[in-house]
């Protein structure tokens, strides 16, 4: 979701919500998150629940054992590669915020050729990923605990 954001260059900082004494500002981000984020997580959880655990897919219920073998690989092969792709995002999300982070310092320190060339590869959706950034740039996993 968040790189769909940053793909439509819509603000994912932009508060819709103030909230108490502090101001928690409740972002665009945090509200799409939220709701797109828990529906998709919600139908994903429940489609694997049936493949793998209903019972009509259980030893001696009302499908063969031939589908519920194939039932129970093809619940695996998802459930993988699923988590192969969330952790490329992670991946990605992290380089990105890190990569935004830099163009930042540079731009601050008057390096303006190195933010052109940085621009001009940045229109590229699939970006390589570095991990320069270290453990900080993970902070944004903290935000997911709330989903």
């Amino acid at each position: 979701i968040y790189l769909w954001f940053v793909h439509a260059n819509i603000d994912t900082d932009e508060a819709v919500i103030s909230i108490g004494i502090n101001s928690l500002n409740v972002t665009k981000l945090m509200i799409t998150l939220w709701t797109l984020g828990s529906v998709v997580h919600t139908l994903f959880d429940l489609s694997v629940w049936h493949i793998k655990a209903c019972t009509l897919c259980r030893y001696g219920g009302n499908v063969s054992d031939e589908a519920m073998k194939c039932g129970r690989t093809a619940g695996v092969t998802i459930v993988l590669s699923t988590l192969a792709f969330a952790t490329y995002l992670v991946l990605l999300r992290a380089s990105s915020d890190y990569n935004k982070k830099m163009k930042v310092q540079l731009a601050a320190m008057g390096d303006f050729e190195s933010v052109e060339q940085e621009e001009e590869t940045a229109n590229v959706f699939f970006e390589s990923i570095s991990l320069a950034g270290g453990a900080q740039s993970f902070d944004f996993l903290a935000g997911y605990i709330i989903e």
